[in-house]
């Protein structure tokens, strides 16, 4: 398994990036786990980078947005 730290971001403008909360960590078919830039919280379980392109994720834990 690797892991893969989300990068800190600011919050974007509106309709600049989309911007998802999940409540439960994504879940997809790799061997790479993205967690929170700032808190660790698990965001994806099996990271595809081309499913995530241009989106930010905000930590339901800590609510920073992180870019991946």
């Amino acid at each position: 398994m690797t892991y893969k730290k989300g990068k800190i971001v600011p919050k974007p403008e509106e309709g600049t990036r989309e911007v998802l909360t999940p409540r439960a960590p994504f879940i997809g078919d790799t061997e790479v786990n993205v967690i929170c830039g700032n808190c660790n919280t698990m965001l994806i379980k099996g990271y595809s980078p081309t499913a995530y392109k241009n989106v930010i994720i905000q930590c339901v834990n800590c609510e920073k947005y992180n870019e991946i």
